[in-house]
């Protein structure tokens, strides 16, 4: 008999959504290679670009274990099964091409998931494309989104030792005028990576070092300075924006009115997800 792993609730950046995924995956993720898997995916009601992007890294690492993996897709909503094709989703799972989308449609554009290895100033362009097609884009934030996406990239090459590299999409909500970032990994988390170079590191302290204090790094490079993650939630804090991250068992939120989160998950997630939010104009 298989073993299913049921999603039947929302998938959106916070912790609330996201810790429930953590949990049932991390229930499967240790099965042996050879058994059969279910990601049960029809009951689920929403998945914003963070769930689409944890969801891609899952299921990519999965088959990487040769595990053998069936993903059952969303029915509905119409809004849900319209996500799923265009952010790759149901490409991944089917083994078929993306479509392309309809410019004229009322669904909000989507960048599909994409395998990241590197980092490169052109890593960010099809984003700022999407963005640029469907409404206007501000230089600085053109500037700043770059500097994100690659910072985070950027760790992922360094530290991370991910087998699937990061896992990257994007969304631009075209009512409100912003762009949602998520990228994920499978490799090592930020507290692992971490306690090789600074002992003393935790589940609880981990976080506010490397989103705040800086200076905290493996220094993997010679010039690493451990800057990389204070240096994004500057640009995200000071373009109104929000700020996402779960690493193992750690998670906080950067949020636009100042009131932040730092806590735990109840279970442990392999690799690292960073899911971020940016105003693009005016």
């Amino acid at each position: 008999m298989p073993t299913t792993c049921l999603i039947d609730f929302s998938l959106n950046d916070r912790a609330r959504s996201i810790n429930p995924f953590v949990e049932r995956i991390g229930s499967i993720s240790g099965l042996p290679a050879a058994e059969r898997l279910i990601i049960d995916l029809e009951k689920c009601q929403y998945i914003g670009p963070d769930g689409a992007a944890l969801l891609g890294a899952v299921i990519l690492d999965f088959r990487r274990k040769h595990k053998a993996l069936d993903v059952i897709l969303p029915k509905g909503p119409p809004q849900l099964v319209a996500f799923v094709r265009h952010c790759g989703l149901e490409a991944l799972v089917l083994g078929h091409d993306v479509p392309e989308m309809d410019s004229d449609g009322e669904e909000q554009p989507v960048m599909p998931l994409k395998q990241m290895h590197r980092a490169t100033f052109q890593a960010p362009d099809p984003i700022i494309e999407m963005v640029r097609r469907y409404g206007s884009f501000d230089q600085d934030v053109d500037e700043s989104l770059r500097v994100c996406i690659n910072e985070v990239i950027q760790n992922i090459q360094d530290h991370a030792s991910s087998p699937i590299g990061g896992i990257l999409t994007a969304r631009y909500m075209t009512k409100d005028n912003e762009v949602r970032v998520a990228i994920v990994d499978r490799g090592s988390g930020i507290c692992t990576t971490l306690r090789q170079r600074w002992p003393d590191t935790n589940a609880d302290n981990v976080l506010p070092r490397v989103l705040f204090e800086g200076s905290y790094s493996a220094q993997s490079r010679e010039n690493n300075q451990g800057l990389g993650l204070v240096l994004l939630v500057s640009i995200i804090e000071r373009l109104k924006g929000s700020l996402f991250v779960l690493s193992e068992s750690s998670a906080a939120e950067i949020r636009r009115n100042g009131k932040n989160w730092i806590g735990r998950l109840t279970a442990r997630f392999e690799g690292t997800g960073v899911f971020f939010t940016l105003p693009v104009g005016e």
